[in-house]
């Protein structure tokens, strides 16, 4: 049996065809485009989903992230969003077209990454194929965390590559990866950005210094084209300070504290690790929801296979002092798969997005796992992984992707769709927003902004009606998500600014219709209009006729 193992193993570690390099990446690419595809026509999330949308139709129309916008998170995106529409037209092939690709660019990057890393052929063809269902497919269309956690990505990559051949080309490409990636969302980025020393131990003694004289002119670099951005655009660096670091921390300590307050009521106030084991199966409860079928306990016992994998590779190698830098590679591997397991823990601590859009972390934790194990051990005992990685991703396709749990929504098949040529997106909204926007309504606003040249104020989560209808968008926010894109008066000075911007911008650019989503006092899910009582009293004092867009309440205000 033994003999048998070994044999395998060769033979599969031995296997390379010459098209490994071109063709298996391509096969990858366009895998993980189509497929993502598919599952982004199959219903839409309004608050998640008009993001990166506004943001590029915003860039688009001459607008400045952090001046004519808040934008806490979101601005990589939204730059590569105008860009596509700069190309394709502003409509919804653009958009799903921009997630899909960068869904089989994942894919394309992880194999490559995974062979660098020294798995063979056939366990780095399979890792990326499971990728590309675990990454961006839960949700679909273009996303501020997926595109954080695809540009640190990319970063460890580079960064692998630099540890090898110390080049100014891949370390300016780890630091501008992670700075995009920051942009996109501070999590994962920011997390993630620790991959960086740890796969720094592997560089030999003389390479150190010239990696760490790159990465100081390349921060530098980036620092000052940042304070050249901020003079040209006339961009204020308090309020860029305040949107990207000020109230989004704020916001993820008010998350952090509300799981430890719910750890006190268990009854763990009395021991920190009593709270903090609680705090944990809480998470892997809240990450696993995805799971009727219990496949839970499949990747706790991933998780049992793999301390005991790295136990014994650890235990077999003790004595290897022949081969440093294979130890320290394998000791990398581990530290890693370790980072980001604790990114995708802490993810779901922060987020109040569904875990399943960072479940891919856990994926590459899995990885690296299987990595370091077949670079540490004759026997292909990554098989076990794969395995229990494949019946993993079955049931998240099954229950996660199908369904459109991510959006919030159990998907059911819907006979009402939108054409867009050749394809079709059926419209299917969460149950929270089918209350509130029906289809006749996108319809009945689009109908009414053609017909009416005046500009609109629209209130409420589904802005990417703006963008659809050729209207310009000038809340000066990117979306409505109080104390995150939007200050409550906790901030009394910028809450004050920003009321003020609100009623500055109705009136410098003429806006004549404002239309409400749902009920006009609460046409957001994350904001309404008590947060933004100046706009109230502006709208009690200066309306002139209320009536209604299909279902959806509207004012004039101007005439």
């Amino acid at each position: 049996m033994k003999d048998k193992l070994l044999k395998a193993n060769t033979t599969i570690e031995s296997w390379d065809p010459s098209f490994s390099n071109i063709l298996i990446p391509c096969s990858i690419f366009l895998f993980g485009f189509f497929y993502n595809l598919h599952f982004a026509l199959i219903g839409f999330q309004p608050l998640d989903g008009s993001i990166v949308f506004d943001g590029g139709w915003r860039i688009l129309n001459g607008q400045i992230p952090f001046k004519d916008f808040s934008a806490p998170a979101g601005t990589t995106p939204s730059l590569i969003q105008a860009f596509f529409f700069s190309i394709f037209g502003v409509n919804w092939i653009s958009y799903l077209v921009h997630s899909s690709l960068f869904n089989g660019l994942l894919g394309v990057i992880s194999y490559l990454w995974f062979r660098k890393e020294g798995g063979n052929v056939f366990l780095s063809t399979l890792l990326s194929f499971l990728s590309v269902i675990l990454f961006y497919p839960p949700i679909g269309f273009p996303f501020i965390e997926t595109h954080s956690f695809f540009f640190s990505i990319l970063a460890l990559f580079l960064t692998s590559l630099a540890v090898q051949n110390v080049r100014s080309i891949y370390i300016a490409g780890i630091f501008v990866s992670f700075f995009l990636g920051f942009l996109s969302k501070q999590i994962p980025a920011a997390l993630l950005i620790f991959g960086i020393p740890i796969l720094m131990i592997r560089l030999q003694s003389n390479d150190l210094k010239k990696f760490l004289l790159y990465s100081i002119v390349t921060i530098l670099g980036i620092s000052t084209f940042v304070l050249l951005i901020n003079l040209i655009f006339g961009i204020d660096w308090k309020e860029e300070f305040f949107y990207l670091f000020q109230i989004t921390l704020g916001t993820g300590q008010d998350r952090f504290s509300g799981i430890q307050a719910l750890a006190q009521q268990n009854g763990n106030a009395g021991t920190s690790i009593g709270s903090l084991l609680f705090i944990i199966k809480f998470l892997f409860d809240f990450i696993l929801i995805f799971d009727p079928s219990k496949y839970s306990v499949k990747l706790f016992n991933f998780l049992i296979i793999s301390v005991c994998i790295i136990l014994y590779t650890a235990w077999k190698t003790r004595n290897e002092q022949n081969d440093q830098i294979s130890r320290k590679k394998y000791l990398s591997q581990i530290i890693l798969g370790g980072l980001f397991f604790f990114s995708a823990v802490f993810y779901s601590m922060v987020s109040k997005n569904q875990p399943q859009i960072g479940f891919i972390q856990f994926f590459f934790f899995f990885a690296f796992i299987c990595l370091a194990n077949t670079n540490t051990t004759k026997y292909p005992f990554y098989f076990i992984f794969l395995i229990l990685a494949f019946l993993i991703t079955r049931e998240f396709h099954s229950n996660v992707n199908r369904t459109r749990m991510a959006n919030d929504m159990i998907y059911e098949h819907s006979e009402t769709k939108i054409s867009l040529g050749y394809l079709d997106l059926r419209w299917k909204l969460p149950a929270i927003y089918e209350k509130k926007i029906s289809y006749s309504d996108y319809n009945s606003f689009l109908n009414f902004s053609q017909k009416n040249p005046e500009n609109i104020l629209y209130l409420g989560d589904m802005t990417i009606l703006l963008g659809l209808s050729g209207k310009q968008s000038f809340f000066p926010a990117l979306w409505f998500h109080t104390d995150l894109t939007i200050p409550s008066d906790k901030f009394k000075e910028h809450h004050e600014t920003f009321q003020s911007r609100v009623i500055e911008n109705i009136l410098k650019h003429k806006i004549k219709y404002i239309v409400f989503e749902g009920e006009i006092e609460n046409f957001s899910e994350m904001c309404n209009l008590k947060v933004l009582d100046r706009l109230g009293t502006f709208i009690s004092k200066n309306e002139k006729e209320r009536f209604k867009i299909g279902n959806l309440p509207a004012i004039r205000i101007l005439d």
